[in-house]
C-alpha cells in the first residue's frame, strides 16, 4: 500500500523533542540573568530547531511501505467478546514504538482502538490484537486504519492513514434459548434417542389397493375402480418433508423494548424474533423439512424460498442479522397478496407480530382466511411486560392501575384468540424466554400429527 498526500497526517512532536525544548528553560534563565547567555540561547534555539526541521523531512522509515494483512470477515455472537488479530507488515529497519489504530463503530464496543508494538517476526511486522464485544446486531464495516512510527531521530511522530477492509457481522446470541431447548429433541421423532409413531395420514398418493370394509368414500380411486369393475381403494405415503415459513412483522412495535436478562440493558422485542428464527431454521433442518423465511413490514422485503442444507442456512442467517425495526404500520394485505402469489404448495406459516394495536388484529382477522384456505396459519406474539390477569396467585406490586391496565390488555388478547381459532388459526401468547421453544413445540406438534 503506498504512501500519498491524501493518507499523511501532520507529524506530532515525540516525548523526545519535547524534553529537549524543556532543556531550554535553564540557557533561557541564564540569558535573564547574564546578557551573554543570550548568545548561547540563541545557538541552542537554532540548532534544536534545525535538527528538528531536518528530521521532519527527512521521510520516516517503513511508513510508505507498511500494509495490513489478516481476516477480512470477522462473525461475532452478540454480547459475547471477540478478537480480531492483524499484521502490519513493515521494514525491519523499523525502530521504536509503532502504535496501529482502526476506528471502530460504537455498535462493537472495542476495549482499545490502538495497541503498539515493535516490529519482529519473519516477515517484519508488527502483531495487532483487538478485543470487542458487540453490543447490538448487524454488518459493520471498518474502512479506516492509522499507523504511527518515529522518525529517523525520534523526534516527531509520523502518522498515515491506512486503507482497511474489514466486516463485521454481529449475530443473535443463542446461549440462552439453546439452554431452554437442551432436552426438546430428546422424544421427537427420529432426531431422537426414542421413536415415537406419528399419527395422521399424509396425503402423497403412493398406489392403490383392493376396497376393504371401512374405507372412507373419499379414499375410493372411482377412475381405476371404473376399469376394473371393482372398488379399489387409494393409499398414501407419510409425508417426510414439508415446507415451513417464519414470518417477521419489524414494523414499529417491534422495537418495543423487553427485558434482556441475565444482566443485559433492555432490547427490542425484534431480536427474540430474530434468535426464534434462527432455532426454528435449524429444527427444521434437522428434522429434514424445507425452511423458508419472510419479512415485511411496509412491503414484503425478504423472501427467503424454503430449503435446506448448510448453505442455505447461512442465507437464512444473512438476511436475518441485517433485519431492523422501521417506524411503519404493517402492511396485511401486501404480505398476504405476495404471499399467495410467490407460495403455493401447502405450507406451515408461523407469523411473529404484534397484535396490541386493534387495528393490526382487525386487518389480520379480515385477511387470514384468505391464507388459511391453502397454508396452515399460525400467530404468535409477545406481550408486553405486566400483561397478565389479575388475582392469578402472583403478589401485587407496583401501581394497581398498571396492573389493572395489563389485566384489560390480557383479557383482549384472550378475545383475540378466541376469534382466530374460530378461523383455525392457533394464536401463541408466549413469554419473552420461551418464545422460541414454544414456536418450535408447535411445529413439531404439527409435524406429528400432520395437520399439513
Amino acid at each position: 500500500m503506498s504512501q500519498s498526500p491524501a493518507d499523511a497526517k501532520a507529524p506530532v512532536p515525540s516525548g523526545r523533542l519535547i524534553a529537549l525544548s524543556l532543556g531550554l528553560l535553564p540557557v533561557a534563565l541564564l540569558a535573564a540573568a547574564h546578557p551573554a547567555g543570550m548568545a548561547l540561547l540563541m545557538l541552542s534555539a537554532m540548532l534544536l530547531l534545525s535538527v528538528s526541521l531536518a528530521d521532519r523531512v527527512l521521510k520516516a522509515p517503513g511508513l510508505a511501505e507498511a500494509r495490513v494483512t489478516g481476516v477480512q470477515e470477522i462473525r461475532q455472537a452478540n454480547h459475547q467478546t471477540g478478537t480480531v488479530r492483524l499484521r502490519v507488515e513493515m521494514p525491519a529497519a523499523v525502530r521504536g514504538a509503532v502504535t496501529f489504530g482502526l476506528a471502530f463503530p460504537p455498535q462493537l464496543g472495542a476495549e482499545t482502538e490502538s495497541v503498539t508494538g515493535r516490529v519482529e517476526g519473519d516477515p517484519p511486522g508488527v502483531r495487532a490484537v483487538f478485543s470487542f464485544t458487540p453490543c447490538e446486531r448487524g454488518e459493520y464495516a471498518v474502512r479506516e486504519g492509522a499507523l504511527e512510527v518515529s522518525s529517523r531521530l525520534g523526534l516527531w511522530r509520523m502518522r498515515r492513514r491506512m486503507a482497511v477492509d474489514l466486516v463485521f457481522r454481529v449475530y443473535p446470541d443463542l446461549r440462552r434459548e439453546r439452554r431452554v431447548m437442551a432436552n426438546l429433541f430428546l422424544n421427537r421423532g427420529q432426531s431422537g434417542l426414542r421413536q415415537q409413531r406419528i399419527t395422521g395420514q399424509g396425503r402423497d398418493y403412493d398406489q392403490i389397493r383392493e376396497y376393504r370394509p371401512g374405507d372412507t368414500p373419499a379414499d375410493i380411486h372411482w377412475k381405476a375402480s371404473a376399469k376394473r369393475s371393482e372398488l379399489v381403494t387409494k393409499t398414501y405415503q407419510i409425508e417426510r418433508t414439508q415446507e415451513v415459513y417464519l414470518v417477521i412483522d419489524h414494523s414499529r412495535l417491534s422495537a418495543r423494548p423487553h427485558p434482556g436478562g441475565e444482566g443485559r440493558p433492555d432490547e427490542p422485542v425484534l431480536e427474540r424474533y430474530v434468535a426464534a428464527a434462527n432455532l426454528l431454521a435449524m429444527a427444521a433442518v434437522r428434522e429434514g423439512d424445507l425452511f423458508g423465511l419472510m419479512t415485511f413490514a411496509r412491503m414484503t422485503d425478504t423472501f427467503v424460498r424454503a430449503g435446506s442444507g448448510t448453505a442455505h442456512l447461512r442465507t437464512v442467517q444473512n438476511s436475518l442479522f441485517r433485519l431492523k425495526p422501521e417506524p411503519v404500520y404493517p402492511d396485511i394485505d401486501e404480505w398476504v397478496r405476495f404471499t399467495r402469489v410467490h407460495v403455493r404448495r401447502r405450507s406451515l406459516m408461523i407469523l411473529l407480530t404484534d397484535l396490541s394495536d386493534a387495528t393490526t388484529f382487525d386487518l389480520l382477522e379480515k385477511r387470514v382466511h384468505l391464507l388459511s384456505r391453502s397454508h396452515l396459519v399460525v400467530v404468535a406474539m409477545i406481550p408486553l411486560p405486566g400483561v397478565a390477569p389479575l388475582f392469578a396467585g402472583r403478589e401485587a406490586a407496583g401501581d394497581p392501575w398498571e396492573a389493572l391496565a395489563g389485566h384489560l390488555m390480557w383479557r383482549d388478547l384472550q378475545g383475540f384468540r378466541t376469534r382466530l381459532r374460530a378461523l383455525n388459526v392457533p394464536l401463541l401468547l408466549p413469554g419473552a424466554e420461551t418464545l422460541a421453544l414454544d414456536v418450535i413445540n408447535q411445529y413439531l406438534t404439527i409435524k406429528q400429527t400432520q395437520r399439513l
